[in-house]
């Protein structure tokens, strides 16, 4: 997963230096026709007309290749992250299991029976950290839920019934990420940086300006190869 993604972002660093070859091959290319004298002007004219095109479709064969070898990286990387997040959580030996129901039946029971909701806030707090396990933590979750809202159900000054649906969420959230399994936050991290790199464009402005030397057309689709062949080159599209 992560060399993956490094591949990729690799890729795309190297897109400038790629590109840029390209340009000076083309401008050299240009100047030996601008200095061939044997060609009238009308033929220097089809002559750098035949070139833009020969390095229209040069370059944006090369785009096409690139964006589907990036993106392939960072979809697999990020297949490859969907399925930490989506993985089955870890067993829970019985007797660890037993200790925690007990624990979670007396917080429980601490929650319902507060004669404050601080006293409840308290109790639901170490309720939530009983959980040492992401399964457990898992199974958690709704419990926690239903007895946060018999909370908020207590409180009528709207001020505090803010404050305290505010300290509430923040508890649930840290509950659900200890119910993630292992490496989630990685994962994560990993399928943003893949959305990202695949919407990325495939080369920075400078380069972009450069392009527009080949052709207009080149600057302005050298992110859409795909669209170019099926659109612009029907008969290029390999």
């Amino acid at each position: 997963m992560r060399e993956k993604l490094q591949r990729a972002q690799e890729l795309m660093q190297g897109n400038t230096i790629l590109f840029k070859e390209v340009i000076d091959e083309y401008r050299e290319k240009r100047s030996e026709v601008n200095r061939n004298t044997e060609l009238s002007a009308s033929g220097k004219e089809k002559a750098l007309q035949r070139l833009s095109k020969e390095y229209e479709k040069k370059s944006m064969k090369i785009a096409k290749q690139l964006k589907q070898e990036r993106n392939d990286l960072a979809s697999d990387a990020k297949k490859e992250a969907e399925k930490i997040l989506t993985s089955q959580l870890p067993d829970v030996n019985e007797q660890k299991r037993k200790i925690f129901s007990q624990r979670v039946d007396n917080l429980e029971a601490r929650v319902l029976f507060a004669t404050t909701p601080d006293n409840a806030i308290v109790a639901l707090g170490e309720l939530a950290k009983a959980a040492e396990e992401p399964t457990l933590a898992y199974e958690l979750k709704p419990k926690v839920m239903q007895l946060s809202q018999s909370i908020l159900g207590t409180i009528t000054d709207s001020n505090e019934a803010i404050s305290t649906r505010k300290e509430l969420g923040q508890m649930y959230e840290e509950l659900s990420e200890k119910a993630k399994p292992e490496g989630s936050q990685e994962a994560n991290d990993t399928i943003e940086a893949a959305n990202s790199i695949m919407s990325a464009g495939l080369v920075g402005e400078a380069v972009r300006n450069a392009l527009r030397e080949v052709s207009v057309m080149t600057s302005s689709m050298i992110d859409q190869p795909q669209e170019y062949f099926g659109k612009y080159d029907l008969q290029t599209n390999e």
